[in-house]
């Protein structure tokens, strides 16, 4: 995922089995499109798992490798999740 900052970040997005907005699982997507404010993110610091709290505000684009046992199936650009930026001076 890289955020606003430009900074690139590798790690696990906490999805449920069941989305609030459709038939079957939630998506990353539908974490991304969910109301304003943080979602739990899982990322390796060098010495340590740990779970961050992330702004859906700072997020610009996330990828997801959809692993099947250890090898990788498939990657998933997900540019559809909802971003809007207005400009520094307001325009």
């Amino acid at each position: 995922m890289t955020l606003s900052n430009g900074t690139s970040v590798r790690g696990c997005f906490f999805i449920s089995g069941n989305s609030r907005t459709h038939s079957g699982p939630e998506g990353v997507k539908d974490v991304l499109n969910s109301e304003a404010g943080f979602f739990p993110f899982e990322t390796r610091l060098p010495e340590r798992m740990t779970t961050i709290l992330y702004n859906r505000e700072h997020v610009l684009n996330a990828v997801s490798y959809l692993a099947r046992g250890e090898q990788l199936a498939r990657i998933v650009a997900l540019d559809e999740f909802d971003r809007r930026f207005d400009a520094l001076d307001g325009v």
